[in-house]
């Protein structure tokens, strides 16, 4: 197994650290992830498990997305009724169990993201249900 060398380190530790950044930073980060999910979804990829632990940022400053695990690949639109994801970051479509558009499912989780990277937390913990 070769394995490609990352000198940096997560976007959710370097949250930890830092807490909330500037506002045009924050937006500078969001706006290449939502580059990186639009290239991915072009390519009928969804990721479906967008948080701050599966971006990779550089010394650099670069960003990279990683953990595709739960990816889906589709070329049409479609809807789809698993269950995965990180809690804190779900729609609530998954949360109750319908069938959802995994590249939706993306975008709310980008907002979430964002949400994390101008105030320095969450908006929720993940444990509540939506009815």
């Amino acid at each position: 197994m070769i394995l490609k060398y990352f000198d940096g380190e997560s976007l959710a530790r370097l949250c930890k650290r830092k807490g909330a950044f500037k506002e045009s930073e924050a937006r500078e980060h969001v706006r290449t992830i939502a580059k990186t999910l639009r290239y991915c979804h072009d390519q009928g990829v969804s990721h479906r498990d967008l948080k701050a632990e599966n971006i990779l940022i550089g010394k650099e400053g670069r960003l990279k997305l990683i953990d595709f695990a739960f990816a889906h690949k589709s070329q049409k639109p479609c809807k789809v009724d698993t269950f995965c994801g990180t809690p804190s970051y779900m729609a609530p479509e998954i949360f109750i169990k319908e069938p959802h558009c995994p590249k939706r499912a993306d975008i709310w989780a980008l907002g979430v993201l964002a949400y994390k990277l101008v105030a320095g937390e969450l908006p929720w913990s993940g444990n509540q249900t939506f009815t």
